[in-house]
């Protein structure tokens, strides 16, 4: 079908319709009523060829969907809003503005319970089926708005109807399930859901790969739905249900079953380069063993080289190994398959930063944002780069821009948050962890720097509820370790504070703050002895860390001895 304007005008007009003003106001105040005026402006302005009907839904869901919202089309809904916008009188205006309130899901909540109808809905018409009463479930079929919108629909369902009525129903039940389960499972893992297991390391701040808010009630409501399609998922090898059941299974945070299924993927089609994208992510972001990530996101571009984020991920995963020169050279060559990459430009400035080239580094970012003006990433990369250079106030403007331009993101909030607390603006600090823990009560970076900030502040027993949460959720977690000693030599619990701190040695034994930190804890105890030989040791590790204990309070009684001084040269 060949569809041609042929009246701009028209379609122009249709088009502005949701902005009209009546004497400086807003006519349609309401997303629901800027939605339904579209749709009835593009459906009777006749601007195409073909296929209104069809493009002022789509259009008009299209809208609905970059305001945040979701349109979730129902199978009992009948032909309402489509025979409205055909009809010529104005008086029914308000059944389309109506349909469209009740059928616009604005937050998780409404969108559990709308897609939760939807599958019982589809559930009716195979029962229908299942009983031979292929009427009844035709007339059904025919029922379904979207399938003015979507013809494709219609058709799977018609060919389902067909199949029931020439055959035996045990000849087609596999097919019918997986028909029907994939519907099920397409529509759950539209939506992004974040599980409690999903902490991400945010070292280098880049995005969070999976989206926040759903309640622990939406997640069991849909662990319901997928756990009645169970055994018909068990055993297919349909790679499209077997990719909905890992995304699923990923979402709930049941990570070894998901990988499972990416596994069996691979075994039914060895060259399947999605499945290996997506056991590079498991492996890295999940078990934190980044050479296999490395190995599958590699595999996966031998075999599907149109996977541009595979070649981002290899390079981040050897930004995480510290391997900062391959993690270059992969962005170069990223960058080679596509100038354009935003996220290529981020990484390579991030290990610019991380071996002290902080000019280059600044160049990097600020060439990415030529290209990307509004890219969050790289406003956000730009603003640790400028942070690490000293230039704290301009480092705060391009991370408040990264956050205005992406509200809902932890990894974003969280670096402006940080800035401030660098800068001692410990209001502003506080107010941006704060939003951050409401959008995951479990973020350990802002858990740890929140109870920094508390023991900065004095209120210590508050910030160790913070600094102790975190170490429940990652134990090796070591500015946790350190600031939770720092916190608890405070209150004078030098047995905590020392074994906090010591476990944070083991580990990390060049690690030149939680050295550092001992020497506190020692002189807190006034083991003056002991505190020099961790003061030369730390010094040892990090020689800008002389000027650190001469301006640390923590030291002036000792500052004069000879000793001292003598570390100090």
């Amino acid at each position: 079908m060949n569809v041609t304007i042929i009246n701009r005008g028209q379609l122009e007009f249709a088009l502005e319709k949701p902005k009209m003003k009546i004497f400086g106001h807003e006519h349609y105040k309401e997303l629901y009523q800027k939605s339904a005026a579209l749709m009835e402006a593009l459906t009777k302005s006749h601007a195409l060829s073909d296929g209104n009907k069809r493009c002022a839904m789509m259009v008009a869901e299209f809208m609905i969907r970059v305001n945040d919202a979701e349109l979730v089309l129902p199978l009992k809904t009948i032909r309402l809003s489509v025979d409205t916008a055909m009809d010529e009188h104005d008086v029914l205006t308000e059944e389309i503005e109506q349909w469209f309130k009740v059928h616009i899901a604005k937050n998780s909540d409404q969108l559990s319970i709308m897609l939760a109808e939807h599958i019982a809905e589809e559930s009716v018409i195979n029962n229908l089926l299942s009983q031979e009463r292929y009427k009844e479930a035709s007339e059904l079929v025919d029922k379904w708005l979207a399938f003015d919108s979507y013809p494709e629909h219609k058709v799977k369902w018609q060919q389902l109807v067909r199949r029931w009525k020439t055959n035996k129903p045990t000849q087609n039940t596999d097919k019918i399930h997986e028909m029907t389960v994939w519907d099920v499972v397409g529509n759950i893992s539209q939506y992004e859901i974040r599980h409690p297991a999903h902490n991400y390391n945010t070292i280098t701040n880049i995005e969070d790969l999976r989206v926040v808010g759903h309640t622990l009630e939406e997640l069991e409501r849909y662990e319901k739905i997928i756990q009645a399609h169970e055994k018909k998922l068990a055993n297919t090898d349909n790679l499209q249900l077997l990719y909905g059941k890992g995304y699923i299974l990923e979402q709930f945070g049941r990570i070894d079953k998901s990988l499972s299924v990416y596994d069996k993927i691979i075994s039914v089609k060895p060259s399947e380069g999605h499945a290996y994208y997506h056991r590079g992510i498991l492996y890295g972001a999940f078990f934190k063993e980044h050479e296999k990530a490395i190995e599958n996101f590699q595999k996966c571009i031998e075999l599907e080289e149109q996977i541009q984020a595979a070649g981002d991920y290899i390079a981040y995963e050897l930004f995480l190994l510290n391997k900062y020169e391959q993690a270059i050279e992969q962005c170069d060559e990223n960058m080679q398959r596509s100038e354009k990459n935003p996220t290529s430009y981020w990484i390579r400035g991030a290990c610019l930063a991380e071996k002290g080239r902080l000019d280059d580094a600044e160049m990097t970012a600020r060439k990415a944002l030529e290209l990307y003006p509004d890219d969050p990433l790289n406003l956000s990369g730009l603003g640790i780069i400028l942070s690490k250079k000293g230039n704290n106030t301009e480092s705060i403007k391009y991370h408040k821009r990264a956050v205005f331009v992406k509200p809902k993101s932890i990894g974003f909030r969280f670096n402006l948050a940080k800035a401030y607390f660098k800068i001692n603006q410990m209001d502003d600090a506080e107010k941006n962890y704060k939003m951050v823990l409401e959008m995951d009560e479990n973020y350990v970076e802002a858990l740890n720097d929140y109870g920094a900030l508390l023991s900065n502040r004095g209120e210590y027993n508050k910030a160790l509820e913070y600094l102790n949460k975190a170490l429940d959720i990652e134990p090796t977690h070591v500015e946790a370790l350190t600031n939770t000693g720092i916190t608890y030599a405070k209150i004078d619990d030098y047995e905590n504070a020392i074994k906090r701190v010591n476990k944070a040695i083991r580990m990390y034994p060049e690690k030149a703050y939680a050295l550092y930190c001992k020497s506190v804890i020692l002189m807190e105890q006034n083991k003056i002895d002991d505190a020099l030989i961790w003061i030369e040791k730390t010094i040892k590790v990090d020689k800008d860390a002389k000027k650190t204990f001469l301006e640390d309070p923590t030291f002036e009684r000792i500052k004069n001895s000879e000793s001292f001084k003598k570390l100090m040269e």
